[in-house]
């Protein structure tokens, strides 16, 4: 019989591990890594402490008449080079039978990014799509049922990590339509770790009217919001409460 790998070896070594390799591969080894690797504590210190662990993606666009997707490769974030084949990484939600949305020019579009998970969304088949590309996992959430989907159509989302509730959250802003018109806005929820929707419980949130990408810093997304002056918007994951941050106009003094 094989002499087990003492405890503290192991810890040692599944810390060092790369997050996607920790979360698909180790858990089913054995029940004390299994328990180890869905510890809240450990989760949030391995997350807070995988900066160094970054990797670039690169997004290439095909041509507008091909049928294919875009093509996403991984590259080294001090040498560029490529970490993956050519070809690019398997998209095991891409669906070559379903057609491209007649007024997009992708298939997909990136929404957010936190902590090697992607968030897209899915304008072929009009659905949501969390992406790990380091493991090739996905994960599709359920539709809501809070809203008649005929009654609305999806304007944008936000990704994030939630460190209070160790939960990565979709918040889905929603325009509603009346007599085609789109006259009002909403805002659902999505839990990873439940796997449901629920309504927002506040009553004061933006629209994203930019088609930036948002940025995960310490709990809280930024973004650039266009159209409204010079303002950053955030979004704290854990209380959801949407703020702005204005910012000071910097130009020449022309009396100088």
């Amino acid at each position: 019989m094989k002499e087990a790998i003492p405890e503290d070896i192991a810890i040692a070594i599944l810390w060092r591990l790369p997050v996607g390799a920790c979360i698909a591969r180790f858990c089913c080894v054995q029940k004390t890594w299994y328990h180890l690797l869905s510890d809240p504590s450990f989760i949030t210190q391995k997350l807070s402490s995988s900066g160094s662990e970054h990797q670039i993606m690169i997004k290439r666009y095909t041509s507008q008449n091909s049928k294919s997707p875009p093509i996403y490769t991984l590259h080294s974030p001090d040498t560029l080079e490529p970490l993956t084949p050519s070809a690019g990484l398997p998209l095991p939600f891409f669906d070559p039978a379903k057609p491209r949305h007649p007024k997009q020019q992708q298939y997909f579009e990136i929404e957010g990014y936190c902590h090697g998970l992607f968030c897209i969304f899915d304008h072929a088949a009009e659905r949501l799509i969390l992406w790990n590309p380091a493991t090739s996992e996905t994960k599709i959430p359920p539709p809501s049922s809070i809203y008649n989907p005929y009654d609305y159509t999806f304007h944008a989302a936000w990704f994030g990590f939630d460190s209070q509730t160790n939960d990565y959250k979709v918040m889905q802003l929603l325009i509603f339509h009346h007599d085609g018109v789109g006259c009002y806005s909403g805002l659902v929820v999505y839990s990873l770790r439940h796997d449901s929707w629920r309504k927002f419980d506040g009553d004061h949130f933006p629209v994203k009217s930019s088609r930036q990408i948002p940025q995960f810093r310490k709990g809280k997304l930024y973004w650039w919001s266009w159209g409204v002056g010079l303002r950053f918007d955030s979004l704290d994951m854990t209380s959801e409460v949407f703020q702005h941050v204005h910012v000071t106009r910097v130009g020449i003094n022309r009396d100088m």
